[in-house]
This record gives structure tokens, C-alpha cells and sequence, in this order.
């Protein structure tokens, strides 16, 4: 190897050192979430119940997580640390985020709240970090199930058949009728089985705890504004024409235009395989 092709080798970050520059910038950033440095004795004994604390353990697989992520992103050249390094606004984007996750459970609201975090330290040369930070205030008020429904929602519907239901390749037909999650044709496999279809002598059945759960969801990202009602019809005779409008009965739910922009922020740019 020549002088000059060392030269340029050490010139550049080994992939050991650019993960030390983003943890010591999330550790700068986070600083208000963490435990202080220079602990008493007694302070270590606390320090160690906190540690083992589930919350504590979700921030810092939380905080991982993002050091992965920023560091995948910069060598991208999505994003660069020297813009983002001194911002207050991302400084607040991020520590928010953390508080989040720390009072999360569910990998999909956990994993929604790091890619709506990365949306808005993506969001331009100087970022503005404001309707990220809005976007998290919504996921921490929100369960797993009302991310596993919002998310739901903005997918494509398929339509099946009776058939496809019945079929023993029909797993993904079946879970269509509880948002995309395991049911039981056998009610005696669950505790306190609920019905989501039926059919003569054939049904799909769940937890009722877990259908009371996604119930209450619904309603609450209705009232969020994330979803919106899709109404009855019904047809009148307007002359000799025949004609619909709608009626008051609320048949289903639909994403809004403002849950289409939450999904946006928590399944865009961001998103990595």
C-alpha cells in the first residue's frame, strides 16, 4: 500500500468510530432521561433497580436502536450528525421519543415512535422537528392495538371469498376479519372466545379482551380524528328516479386524511429493511 492510499485510510472514520459519534450524540441529546454520572453508594443501588426496570430496559433498546439507525442513515448520506448536533428542536424530537417509548409496549407502537423520530431528523437540511413531535405526543396516548388498527386501515383491502376462508392456506383471508391478527376456527382453544364470523355451523373466533381492546381503539382514533365513519345508505324515490343518500348508521370506519399523514410519518423515508 502506498503513503498516499494510507493517508486516505485514515483519513476516514472507521465504522467503530462513527458508532461512538452517534452514541455520544444521542447520549448528549438524551442526557435529560438518563441516569446522572458520580452516583453515591447508595445512588449505584438505585441506579442498578432502575436498570432492571422494564421501562429502563425499553429506553435503552430504544436508544440502540436509533444509534443503528442514524448511523445507517449517515452513511446513506441521508443525514448528516454536524446538522443535527447543538439542535435544540431535534434535542426535544429525540427526548420526547425516548419518553415515549419508555411508557410503550408492542414492537409496532415502539417501532412506529423511532420511524416518526427519524422522519423528523429527516425532514431537510435544517430540520424542523415541530409535526414530528406532534405525531409522537399522538403514538404516546395510543395502545399497540390502535397502531395495529390505524395501520390496518391504510392498507388495500382484498376481497374473499367463502372458500378462501375455509381453505388451510386461508390464514391471511381468515385475519382480514380482526385486522390482520390471529383467529381460531376452534373456540375451545381460547378462554373467552368472541365471534368475528359466522357462518351456519362455522366461525372465527378471538380473545374478547383482545376484540373489547381494538373496539375501544376504533373509537378513540375516531375521536382522534385518524378515522373517520363510513355511513349507511339508503335510496329514495326522488320523482320517478331512484336515488341514495346517506343515513346516520355508522357501518364502518375509514383512515382520514389526517391518519394517512401519521402513517406517512410512521412507514416513510425512514423505514429500512
Amino acid at each position: 500500500m502506498s503513503g498516499e492510499s494510507r493517508k486516505d485510510d485514515l483519513s476516514k472514520k472507521s465504522h467503530a468510530e462513527h458508532g461512538y459519534d452517534v452514541t455520544q450524540f444521542l447520549m448528549k441529546s438524551l442526557s435529560g432521561t438518563l441516569a446522572p454520572i458520580g452516583l453515591s453508594g447508595l445512588g449505584h443501588a438505585v441506579l442498578d433497580l432502575l436498570v432492571s426496570d422494564p421501562a429502563a430496559k425499553r429506553r435503552d433498546r430504544f436508544i440502540m436502536d436509533l444509534t443503528r439507525r442514524i448511523e445507517t442513515l449517515e452513511e446513506e448520506g441521508k443525514l448528516s450528525l454536524d446538522d443535527l448536533k447543538d439542535n435544540e428542536e431535534v434535542a426535544a424530537l429525540l427526548m420526547r421519543a425516548t419518553q415515549a417509548a419508555m411508557r410503550s409496549s408492542g414492537e409496532q407502537k415502539l417501532r412506529a415512535i423511532r420511524e416518526a423520530a427519524l422522519r423528523g431528523l429527516l425532514s431537510g437540511e435544517t430540520p424542523n422537528t415541530s409535526p414530528a413531535q406532534t405525531v409522537v405526543g399522538l403514538l404516546d396516548r395510543m395502545t399497540e392495538y390502535h397502531v395495529i388498527l390505524l395501520v390496518w386501515k391504510r392498507l388495500p383491502r382484498a376481497g374473499y371469498t367463502l372458500r378462501d376462508l375455509q381453505a388451510d392456506e386461508g390464514e391471511e383471508a381468515r385475519r382480514s376479519y380482526f385486522y390482520g391478527q390471529p383467529v381460531f376456527t376452534d373456540k375451545m382453544k381460547l378462554k373467552d372466545p368472541v365471534g368475528v364470523l359466522s357462518y351456519l355451523d362455522w366461525g372465527l373466533y378471538v380473545e374478547r379482551d383482545d376484540h373489547t381492546a381494538f373496539e375501544l381503539a376504533l373509537w378513540d382514533l375516531a375521536a382522534m380524528g385518524l378515522l373517520k365513519p363510513v355511513l349507511a345508505q339508503e335510496e329514495y324515490l326522488e320523482g320517478r328516479v331512484v336515488k341514495k343518500r346517506a343515513t346516520s348508521e355508522i357501518v364502518d370506519h375509514e383512515i382520514s386524511e389526517l391518519g394517512k399523514l401519521v402513517c406517512d410519518f410512521i412507514k416513510g423515508e425512514a423505514q429500512l429493511p
